[in-house]
């Protein structure tokens, strides 16, 4: 059975699982609204204009239930959206809500889904100081989060972190700014197969959270012409972690991995951008690797940490000024590649700590200051720096070592410690 309730702006108490359908006026304060539907295939629709404080709750108990919610020129209310499949998560519940705000302030929306193949959807334009709070158990889930000249907001997505629900797999969380400023984004999956996806463009000050774990994960955040935003990233598995900063500045990225057995992967690429700051920390057993790309920036600083088995770090700065590289690297087969280019007052520091490792660095610039350790076996430094004040420091202890320093430029001092 099909069934279909609406309202428009509010006035209505409450309505069950039969056809029914309110008509009401706008500029609402204070009200609520009420939706209980039971069945299949039933369909909710609330329309708020102009209206402020109010409150609606639609619950529904179906099979490919569709909720939406409107909300124009409001201020101060609360919109409650409850989905679930009676059948339970072993087939395709196709569960549908959708929030839709445009000039609305201090709005708070939750959305609670249990069910396989549901989507959730939230868009906000010109909207301020509203929270948005997406609950998803189960598989094949989608939630997707659209923000247009929004300035303090929060987004809150969680994807199967209950883990009383079993397994699950395939979750998918989408948010997408532009033009906003001060915005919080919080992006939480506990499944295998889980990818979240980021995209800010030509605002500032945005916060990103995204925290995976449950198996294999994938993480992407898109930064454009943004200033002072903060990028976090924590992964749980076998972890795939991107970030693409450009035509930015002030920028914070910090991505954390922790694989066990299984292959972390992380990649942060910032060009055209101004003191940038990109951290990354792997932690596991299998093959760890790490790309850091810094382009035309200024006063950038890059810190690679690793600790496992062959492990691999790759770190470029380039056309930059007051830049910093380092490199952590604690394990079985580390390789490290470091690169600075028309670097001012930079300094490249690296350290590994096992057994064939290798080590290359590479610097041309004015003061300029390399240090590489080596602690194991079988370790090889190749390290270069041409024009400026360079200072060398290698020092390698074990067995099989191998040092290449060669410096061209002027005020030029190496130091190699071989054992």
């Amino acid at each position: 059975m099909k069934v279909k309730a609406s309202i428009i702006a509010m006035g209505l108490a409450a309505l069950a699982s039969t056809h029914a359908f309110a008509q009401s006026v706008g500029d609402s304060s204070n009200e609520s609204a009420t939706v209980v539907q039971f069945g299949d295939r039933n369909s909710a629709t609330v329309d708020q204009q102009s209206s402020s404080g109010d409150s609606v709750a639609v619950t529904q108990s179906a099979d490919k239930a569709t909720a939406h919610v409107t909300s124009q020129n409001g201020s101060g209310n609360v919109t409650t959206i409850s989905q679930s499949d009676p059948n339970g998560r072993g087939s395709d519940s196709n569960l549908v809500a959708t929030v839709t705000q445009q000039q609305a302030v201090n709005e708070n929306t939750t959305i609670s889904q249990t069910g396989n193949t549901s989507s959730a959807t939230v868009t906000q334009t010109a909207s301020e100081g509203d929270t948005d709070v997406v609950g998803q158990v189960g598989s094949g889930n989608k939630a997707t989060i659209s923000q247009i000249g929004a300035a303090g907001n929060t987004v809150n997505i969680d994807q199967g972190t209950d883990k009383s629900s079993g397994k699950l797999t395939g979750g998918e969380a989408k948010v997408v700014q532009t033009y906003t400023v001060g915005n919080t984004v919080q992006i939480t999956q506990g499944m295998d197969h889980g990818l979240a996806d980021v995209e800010t463009m030509g605002g500032g000050y945005n916060n990103t959270t995204v925290t995976q774990t449950g198996g294999v994960t994938d993480a992407t955040v898109l930064q454009t012409a943004e200033t002072g935003d903060t990028v976090s990233i924590t992964q749980n598995g076998a972890e795939i972690a991107n970030v693409f900063s450009s035509n930015g500045g002030d920028n914070k990225t910090t991505i954390t991995q922790n694989g066990g057995v299984l292959p972390n992967f992380a990649q942060v690429v910032q060009g055209n951008s101004v003191n940038e700051t990109a951290t990354i920390d792997q932690n596991g057993a299998a093959f760890n690797t790490a790309y850091v790309n810094q382009g035309n920036s200024s006063g950038d600083t890059a810190v690679v940490s690793q600790t496992g088995s062959l492990n691999f770090a790759s770190a470029t700065q380039q056309g930059g000024y007051n830049n910093e590289l380092s490199s952590t690297q604690t394990g079985t087969g580390n390789n490290a590649n470091l690169t600075q280019l028309f670097a001012v007052e930079s300094s490249l520091l690296n350290t590994q700590n096992g057994s064939q490792n290798s080590a290359t660095g590479f610097q041309i610039g004015a003061d300029e200051s390399m240090t590489l350790a080596q602690d194991g076996t079988a370790n090889r430094i190749i390290a270069q720096q041409s024009g400026g004040y360079n200072v060398a420091g290698i020092s390698q202890s074990g067995s099989g070592n191998y040092a290449n320093v060669s410096q061209t430029g002027y005020s030029n001092t190496a130091s190699v410690k071989q054992h």
